[in-house]
Parts: C-alpha cells; sequence; structure tokens
C-alpha cells in the first residue's frame, strides 16, 4: 500500500515489529528517508522527523531485532514468559539503566542520578522542555557497548523532546517491567536487587502532572 501511495503513515507496537531481517529493515529505513513513509507512530515514540538522530535510533532498533531473529522463530510467547518471570530484558534500552549480559538492570553511573533528578522534576511540575534542558546541561546521553564490523563504536546519542515523553511514561523506573504484551514487579523478584527512582504513587502523580511540550 506504501508504494503504491496509498498510504505514508505506519502505527506499529514496536518498531522492531516492521522487520525480522537485514532486507525488511533496509526496505524499511530506504522508504523512510525517501519520505514516502512520513512517520512511524510506535508506542514508545513517534518517528517523524527525518533526521540523522532518528535514523541512527532506527538503524539501532533494527539491529537488535534482526541479532534476535533466531530466538524470535522460536516459540515467542513461552521464551518471553520465561524471560520475564526471571525480570529479564529482550533488549530494550532504559535511561539511567544499564542492561548486563544476564538481561538484568542496574544504575548506570552516567545516568541514574541524572535521570532521578529529571523525574523529581516532573513530580514538581516540571514540563518536557524544562525536563530537557537540564538534561542537556547534564550531558546526558547515551554510548552504545556494540561496535561496527571495524570496530568502531556508534557516537554516543543524546536524549530529544521524545525521549523526555518516553521516560515520563515509562513505569520501569518505579520497578514494573514491561515488554511483550506483558510485565512483571522487579521489586518482587528475589535477589535481583532492583534500584528504582521513583514510587509507583509518585509515577502515578507524574502521569497528573501537565507535560507541556
Amino acid at each position: 500500500a506504501i508504494l503504491q501511495g496509498r498510504c505514508n503513515c505506519i502505527i506499529t507496537w514496536k518498531l522492531s515489529r516492521l522487520a525480522r531481517n537485514e532486507l525488511q529493515a533496509a526496505e524499511v529505513m530506504m522508504l523512510y528517508r525517501q519520505k514516502k513513509i512520513l512517520a512511524i507512530f510506535t508506542s514508545e515514540r513517534i518517528f517523524y522527523k527525518h533526521n540523522a538522530r532518528e535514523f541512527n535510533d532506527m538503524q539501532e532498533e533494527f539491529r537488535e531485532a534482526v541479532s534476535h531473529s533466531d530466538f524470535l522463530s522460536e516459540d515467542v510467547t513461552g521464551g518471553n514468559n520465561s524471560i520475564l518471570k526471571d525480570g529479564k530484558s529482550n533488549g530494550k534500552f532504559k535511561w539511567g539503566y544499564y542492561r548486563e549480559k544476564n538481561g538484568k538492570y542496574i544504575p548506570c553511573r552516567r545516568n541514574y542520578d541524572i535521570i532521578k533528578t529529571a523525574l523529581r522534576m516532573m513530580i514538581d511540575g516540571a514540563t518536557n522542555t524544562e525536563v530537557l534542558s537540564y538534561l542537556i546541561s547534564q550531558n546526558c546521553h547515551r554510548v552504545y557497548k556494540k561496535v561496527d564490523e571495524h570496530g568502531k563504536r556508534r557516537d554516543p546519542s543524546y536524549p530529544d523532546i521524545d525521549t523526555v515523553r518516553y521516560i515520563r511514561q515509562d513505569t520501569i523506573f518505579f520497578g514494573l517491567l514491561q515488554q511483550s504484551g506483558r510485565e512483571v514487579d522487579l521489586l518482587s523478584i528475589r535477589e535481583y536487587n532492583f534500584q528504582p527512582m521513583i514510587t509507583r504513587e509518585e509515577y502515578l502523580a507524574i502521569q497528573e502532572k501537565p507535560a507541556g511540550a
């Protein structure tokens, strides 16, 4: 339908669901670069700016999806249930946390306190624009662990207004991990020792505050 010009937007739960191999990912990226796809709406953000940062973020998500293709070709429901039961992530980056090789989230030395302060600002009524200004002033950024075929690591990525919207809505910050349409309370898992930034009540208070931009 997109190639025929009958539609120019996509709605999907996660960007990675649009491609399970490199060919499909390349096709989506090409259509987006050519602006035959004007916008992609996901549960976490909206892709619409068509800039280099978006292209990098899209490429990273597709790369992670392709790297998990063998796992996803198996019994996905059973696999995800087993992983989630132990509080292990399926690969999604979370601001302020570092994902260990076993899939567990631990505080990121670089960003944990910064994101925690940003959440306190939201509780106090700060708008998304004000929070973004704070994150920028603290040089908050994401460092990529993966390297390319030349052994070079990707340049860091920095938060934008969509990042702040995502942080405002993510339940991970009070200990609730959501993935694959299911959820688990990380605080209830023995020996996980998850360190939340806020309480559930504070999260709900944030949702009631005007976000502004």
